[in-house]
């Protein structure tokens, strides 16, 4: 009786956990979108995709060089690498276009927001 009822939490205790890591990636990936105060939203041109060969949830995690146009700024090339759903990963090409924020302290660092 003693073993199923510790095979029971464990369980539960596993889905909990489960849940739980679920709310704070998908709150984490809505958070990317938002643009804070500090932040600025620009597009971005694609000059070169290469895959790391790293995968999180099946996604691969993809190398981008980019080049970032704000409005009124001139352009400027960045790199960043980002984890592109296999769904998305038509849209990511050289010569396509993104959204992408960086924080005005360090134009550097690229969040890709999406396509």
């Amino acid at each position: 009786m003693s073993k199923v009822v510790i095979a029971i939490s464990v369980g539960l205790f596993l889905i909990i956990m489960a849940l739980v890591m679920s709310i704070l990636i998908n709150r984490s990936r809505k958070n990317d979108s938002i643009i804070g105060k500090d932040e600025v939203a620009a597009s971005a041109r694609i000059l070169e995709i290469n895959d790391t060969g790293n995968r999180n949830n099946s996604n691969p995690v993809v190398q981008l060089k980019l080049e970032v146009q704000q409005e009124n700024a001139l352009p400027y090339k960045a790199e960043v690498t980002s984890v592109v759903s296999v769904v998305d990963l038509p849209a990511f090409q050289p010569g396509a276009v993104i959204r992408v924020k960086y924080r005005k302290s360090k134009p550097a660092d690229i969040i890709v927001i999406g396509r």
